[in-house]
């Protein structure tokens, strides 16, 4: 057996499981083939997904992926969770009100404070409408107009 394979029999039985309950014959390999039964691999979404509508997937994706230039790692992961909160949150309506990814998702620069997502800092929306949101310490960001 290999030495990784030993390190997590160890483990699990660290943690009180017997062979019989792993569903693993100690006598087989871990990549031998067979009828071995192993935990079944299921892929997760990434975080967040659940809640983030459909219009708003492939932009919520392009956020998960890199950080912006200009923008420090600290401010765009800040930006991913409140955007993950803001989703849980407010999804459905922002889907209703037809907000856009870029109102969401457009990255700050020096002629404008982009997205919802960048401007709420860690106060949470409290209420939405169909052009503006209010932040929790009474902050209120306003949609460009269109």
């Amino acid at each position: 057996m290999s030495e990784g394979y030993l390190f997590a029999l160890a483990k699990l039985d660290n943690i009180g499981l017997s062979a019989v309950e792993r569903g693993n014959d100690p006598s087989r390999d871990a990549i031998g083939g067979g009828s071995q039964a192993h935990p079944a691999i299921r892929r997760e979404l990434p975080f967040g997904s659940d809640s983030v509508p459909a219009r708003y997937q492939a932009a919520w994706q392009a956020m998960l992926t890199q950080c912006p230039s200009g923008v420090t790692p600290f401010v765009w992961e800040a930006a991913i969770y409140d955007a993950a909160l803001l989703f849980g949150d407010f999804g459905s309506l922002l889907d209703e009100y037809r907000w856009t990814p870029g109102d969401l998702f457009d990255v700050p620069h020096d002629d404008g404070p982009g997205g919802l997502s960048w401007f709420i800092k860690g106060s949470p929306v409290v209420a939405i409408g169909r052009s503006m949101a209010q932040c929790q310490d009474g902050r209120i960001w306003r949609m460009a107009s269109r």
